[in-house]
């Protein structure tokens, strides 16, 4: 990789075609460079292929795009001097080679393909065929070039992905052994809010009836008894959602990744299909969003689940759940639409400081909701990433999470 990015400094793209020619008899170079030279082609000579390394190395990289060889030669052989040369050689300065010779045999046809050759011309060569298969391996060394560049300009977008995702990843792990304290000791205390508030009528309704034993008429007593399935309903609601909490506060945060954004609102309105059909709502087909977005995508999941979740247990029948990835300027935001009695208008100005986690609500549908929040926003504020709540006029309420986008490719 350094020997590339060595030749990528001077190797020129749409470099002329230069033909280094190799044959230790003079006559027949001398005839070749006098044929080159007719063609506009320039062309340097070697007679003593000893020598062929050190002239490549001391001219710049990429100067010379093909070598034409003969196959037998003093001490060296062309097929030995161009495996040395071709494993020399960096793909950004990519170089082809044709060899001559005046009888090919299958041994040496395996030979050459194991030595990357690039081509057979006859020896002594004619001069169609000589120029043809010049033009063929001085294309084929261009593309090569421009292959290894491409491949270079995307590992490097990779490295300094990378690298950028390594320090955001030491940053928050820094981050998080200092607030770790602080963010138990916040979940902490919205768990003991929450599950107390549905122990009130389970506790106080049953003391009622131990001490009117026989005396609560039968109404009175299915009516208590409603009141605490309820209850009892949403402590299970509530303890689901603990187990969601232990996947937030886990240490499985992983570095962003780029994932479609599209693909994450597919997996959500997958994941939750069928238990919108069980409450008769219906997931319109969301608007697309062409862009990828930075994150650990199975984290994110848990985030949104959690908020459709809520959303589908809370919208009545006949009603939609709209979701959604809409793009920013450098950011998309995974927005749920709660749209139902429980979030009209009017309750809005109620609703929205509870969500936000300003103000506290006894309100058993409204209760575990802040909850599942609560943790979202904890959740969020871990992977470095927002949660915005807002009152959508004329729409209900949204509650988004927000993602930066991934570097675009290319």
């Amino acid at each position: 990789m350094a020997e590339e990015r060595a030749g990528l400094a001077t190797a020129e793209l749409d470099a002329p075609v230069q033909v280094l020619v190799v044959d230790d008899e003079e006559m027949i170079v001398s005839e070749i460079m006098e044929f080159l030279e007719d063609e506009g082609i320039a062309a340097l000579s070697a007679t003593d292929p000893f020598k062929v390394a050190g002239m490549m190395a001391a001219l710049p990289a990429g100067a010379v795009t093909v070598v034409l060889s003969d196959i037998r030669m003093p001490g060296k052989d062309g097929l030995e001097l161009a495996g040395e040369i071709l494993a020399a050689t960096p793909e950004t300065a990519a170089v082809e080679f044709v060899i001559m010779t005046g009888h090919g045999t299958v041994d040496m046809a395996v030979a050459a393909l194991r030595a990357r050759v690039f081509d057979f011309v006859n020896k002594p060569p004619r001069q169609v065929q000589l120029l043809e298969a010049i033009q063929a391996a001085h294309s084929s060394a261009m593309t090569r070039r421009r292959a290894a560049r491409e491949r270079l300009a995307t590992q490097e977008k990779l490295d300094v992905q990378t690298q950028a995702q390594s320090r955001f990843s030491e940053e928050m792990s820094a981050k998080l052994a200092s607030n770790r304290t602080d963010v138990a000791a916040g979940m902490l205390q919205a768990i003991n809010h929450e599950l107390r508030n549905p122990l009130v009528p389970v506790i106080g309704l049953a003391e009622i009836i131990e001490m009117n034993a026989g005396k609560l008429p039968e109404v009175t007593l299915v009516e208590y008894a409603r009141m605490i399935r309820e209850a009892g309903g949403q402590m299970a609601t509530q303890i689901a959602a603990l187990v969601d909490m232990a996947k937030i506060t886990g240490d499985a945060v992983r570095p962003a990744r780029p994932v479609a954004a599209d693909e994450i609102v597919a997996r959500l309105i997958e994941t939750h299909a069928g238990e919108a059909k069980a409450h008769g709502v219906t997931i319109p087909t969301p608007e697309p969003c062409l862009f990828t977005v930075a994150v650990d995508d199975d984290y994110l999941m848990i985030l949104l689940n959690l908020l459709v979740a809520n959303a589908t247990r809370l919208v009545t029948q006949d009603t939609v759940l709209p979701i959604a990835a809409v793009a920013r300027a450098e950011t998309v935001a995974f927005e749920v639409t709660v749209i139902g009695p429980h979030y009209a208008p009017a309750r809005r100005p109620e609703i929205l400081p509870i969500l936000q986690g300003e103000t506290t609500s006894l309100d058993p549908v409204i209760a575990p909701t802040a909850m599942a929040v609560s943790m979202v926003r904890m959740g969020c504020a871990r992977a470095n990433i927002a949660l915005e709540l807002r009152d959508a006029p004329g729409r209900g309420i949204v509650a988004a999470i927000v993602v930066p986008k991934a570097a675009a490719a290319g």
